[in-house]
């Protein structure tokens, strides 16, 4: 789910399996702003979840985009898949077939949250989930708010994300996913 603000004047662009859910909460409850899937949200996106950076310009104008603070959190990919894997397979019996379904039908890669319409990072701070906290603390500095205590909202149970990797489905992550690997500077 996605939170903006024009009183503080933010964006917060929520990539799935990132926290988000967790950082949306936070700053829903923080600063007293009901999230897109809130029942007492009204504005265009009621109901909607993880908005692009494109979404937000499109509803708020480049100018006005550009003028507000936007934020995302990005996260190692090959972690990022099996968290996702694990917090809903799809009904898809192995990790091998739910890559196969996922990069045919969802297709939702970090790069299509961050980037405008002519492929270019739309984003002025991309923190890492690795470092959640501490990032996330510099988010409420840069907001003027006091240091949230993040919650831990959608949390998957399982194994260390490299047991799930064969060669082959390693081979298929870097070639699918290879743009936000060499931006973001993770490695398997």
């Amino acid at each position: 789910m996605s939170i903006m603000s024009h009183k503080h004047r933010f964006c917060f662009i929520h990539i799935e399996k990132n926290a988000g859910t967790s950082i949306t909460h936070a700053l829903s409850k923080a600063l007293r702003i009901p999230h897109f899937k809130s029942w007492r949200y009204r504005g265009p996106f009621k109901g909607k979840g993880g908005l692009r950076a494109i979404d937000y310009i499109n509803l708020l104008g480049r100018e006005k985009y550009d003028s507000y603070f936007s934020f995302a959190f990005v996260r190692n990919p090959f972690d990022r898949l099996v968290s996702w894997y694990t917090y809903n397979n799809f009904g898809l019996p192995t990790f091998e077939d739910w890559l196969e379904y996922f990069f045919e039908y969802v297709k939702l890669d970090q790069m299509a949250y961050l980037v405008d319409e002519n492929g270019e990072i739309a984003v002025k701070f991309i923190g890492r989930f690795e470092n959640l906290q501490e990032d996330f603390n510099k988010v409420c500095d840069m907001l003027g708010i006091p240091h949230i205590k993040l919650p831990h909202k959608n949390v998957s149970k399982r194994r260390h994300y490299k047991e799930y990797y064969t060669e082959e489905t390693l081979q298929l992550v870097k070639e699918k996913l290879s743009r936000e690997i060499e931006l973001f500077g993770y490695e398997f």
